[in-house]
């Protein structure tokens, strides 16, 4: 399993976003924070993309309160602001978490299906390959 640092929380385990829906929520935040030049939400969008990453163990749970993420009422910023007063409180430094994210949110966009991706599937225009 991926693992994140996260001082002084230690090392902990990260893992994909199951639903496709918050993972397009949290590239889609990202691309449009960084086209508009705007490190204030850059800085909620890697709180978000660690919040929605991070696997707490059931010690980790009673201490680190992370909140839920609405998928009916996506709000990325507002969650990773939520996620910021919750680990800034455990003394998890901005700084860290804005070098930590930029990992996941590759990993992340990576994982998304690509037009081209699709349309492969679709067509069924792709080669077989030998294994």
């Amino acid at each position: 399993m991926k693992k994140i640092l996260l001082p002084p929380l230690g090392e902990l385990a990260v893992r994909m976003p199951a639903s496709f829906a918050i993972r397009h929520d949290l590239v889609a935040a990202y691309n449009t924070a960084v086209n508009q030049g705007n490190s204030g939400h850059l800085g909620r969008v890697a709180f978000a993309v660690v919040g929605l990453c991070v696997v707490l163990d059931d010690e980790q749970e009673e201490t680190i309160k992370l909140p839920a993420y609405n998928r009916a009422e996506p709000n990325v910023l507002g969650y990773g602001g939520a996620v910021m007063d919750v680990l800034m409180a455990q003394r998890v430094s901005g700084i860290v978490v804005g070098k930590t994210y930029v990992d996941l949110i590759n990993w992340i966009a990576e994982s998304l299906p690509t037009a081209e991706g699709i349309r492969e599937q679709e067509d069924f225009t792709s080669e077989p390959t030998a294994a």
